[in-house]
């Protein structure tokens, strides 16, 4: 069954032994609220077949039996989806951490080589010794900043290891996928599968079912007036519910579109990055610009490539928020 919200998933795998996204988020199951969610369903299915079958049980008894089995499988949804959601983001910041590293090695490079011709260049008297520090301050700076995205591709690398079984902090993964953005009329058609919206309604439900048991004929007015209250009661809180999702909602639904705009100015400054690195391979070839020169171009072009990754995984981070907010669960689709 598809639901309405689809993560196609175009997944470039590194390696024949790299853990793609997919089946990271299948670890999900494993996931200690996922597992106890599961088990809160098991124990609702069994406590709904004992009510039916127990021929003494009223009418409440048998709705709230069938009601406790509906929200614990919304819950169990929910559950799913958050799980995924911190399987995601822990994912995503690894593939941006280790990208982090590789720039702060090919930046290292550079600074490496900017000192080196700097260094030359104050020998044959052609810069000043000012330059050569600052040269030498860009080196260990650089320095700093790989033994930084070192450290933080390490724990990045640890958080998913701690969020996943059978997890190698050294197995390489595969590319995040691409994302099928869903529109504002499915987002709104999924809010009532939130368990707060199915609370609330079963609420209005059981106090409607209990009104419809008591008759003027045995019960007092009064009991009658309560019951009439509790209706009331509970369809002020259906509306609150619904009001607060749909809030949420939005608000989620408007940090997805701020991140879509940020996508897609990193992805012009990509092929722009990507452009001049072209022409400047070009003019190195036909020696009209030294290697050094063509590095720099090149570290520039690594640099849009990974802030164009980071605004990606953000986009997919903002995408699971909004699910969570309405629990819509994201279908994965391999690509073929």
């Amino acid at each position: 069954m598809k639901h309405p919200w689809i993560l196609s998933l175009l997944v470039l795998v590194s390696s024949a032994l790299a853990l793609d996204y997919p089946q990271a988020l299948q670890r999900a199951e494993e996931r200690p609220p996922v597992a106890t969610a599961r088990l809160q369903l098991q124990d609702a299915r069994d406590q709904l077949a004992r009510t039916e079958s127990d021929p003494l049980a009223l009418k409440l008894d048998r709705l709230k039996a069938r009601q406790a089995v509906g929200l614990a499988e919304a819950q169990l949804r929910l559950a799913r989806i958050q799980a995924q959601a911190e399987i995601s983001a822990a994912y995503t910041q690894v593939l941006d951490a280790e990208a982090q590293r590789e720039l702060a090695r090919e930046a290292l490079a550079v600074a490496e080589k900017a000192l080196a011709i700097t260094r030359l260049r104050y020998e044959k008297g052609g810069a000043t010794s000012q330059e050569l520090t600052q040269a030498e301050l860009g080196l260990a700076d650089a320095q700093n900043r790989l033994k930084q995205a070192e450290e933080g591709a390490v724990l990045a690398r640890s958080r998913l290891a701690s969020l996943l079984d059978r997890f190698a902090e050294d197995e390489p993964l595969a590319s995040a996928p691409e994302l099928a953005v869903p529109t504002w009329k499915e987002v709104e058609a999924a809010l009532a599968q939130h368990p707060d919206a199915l609370r609330a309604r079963q609420g209005v439900e059981l106090a409607r079912a209990a009104r419809e048991l008591l008759d003027p004929s045995y019960a007092p007015l009064a009991q009658i007036e309560s019951a009439e209250l509790a209706i009331k009661r509970a369809q002020n809180g259906l509306r609150e519910a619904e009001r607060g999702l749909r809030l949420r909602a939005e608000a989620r639904w408007q940090e997805l579109d701020a991140k879509r705009r940020a996508l897609e100015l990193s992805e012009r400054k990509l092929a722009q990055a990507e452009e001049d690195l072209t022409i400047a391979r070009a003019r190195y070839e036909a020696g009209l610009v030294s290697e050094f020169a063509l590095m720099q171009v090149g570290l520039k072009a690594t640099q849009a490539r990974v802030e164009r990754d980071v605004a990606y995984h953000a986009y997919l981070g903002a995408a699971w928020s909004l699910a969570e907010s309405v629990a819509l669960p994201l279908e994965v689709v391999h690509a073929q």
